[in-house]
């Protein structure tokens, strides 16, 4: 019996899953394009690692050949199983993809909303205001926000 490591066996998946962590926090540090850049490397990166593990879960026979053949000289007509980690790297990958698409669409829909100019007639600030007189209250000590001191 031969048992072999996950990261010898498959070892795009801990690649993919270090690209994963890197985009992670990029994403939390960037700006906006590096954010969606980051994103969609994070997006790339899980899918990636989704079929790696797929790869490894329906024929672990052919992912475990290398490992075979190194232990013993001979790759073919080995019979392999698998343990519970494709499917939890599976897991992980189908969550990474899915929190990617979610937070570009978080990120491209908050970007134009943060600079609007709100609509006239809202806001604490009457648009007919002079600012010059606003500041002359604030220098009297007048709170030009209170309705009975306005100057």
């Amino acid at each position: 019996r031969i048992s072999g490591k996950g990261a010898d066996v498959a070892a795009l998946v801990p690649a993919c899953a270090a690209a994963l962590a890197a985009a992670a926090f990029a994403v939390a540090l960037a700006r906006r394009w590096g954010a969606i850049l980051a994103l969609a490397i994070s997006a790339i990166a899980s899918a990636t690692a989704v079929t790696g593990s797929i790869l490894i879960i329906v024929n672990p026979d052919a992912a475990a050949a290398q490992a075979v053949s190194q232990a013993t000289g001979v790759g073919q007509g080995a019979s392999a199983t698998v343990a519970f980690w494709p499917y939890v790297a599976a897991a992980v990958g189908v969550a990474g993809v899915l929190l990617s698409v979610l937070g570009f669409w978080s990120r491209t829909r908050q970007a134009g909303a943060r600079f609007e100019q709100p609509a006239a007639g809202t806001g604490d600030i009457d648009p007919g205001d002079d600012p010059a007189a606003t500041w002359d209250a604030l220098s009297r000590g007048d709170d030009p926000t209170d309705g009975e001191n306005k100057a």
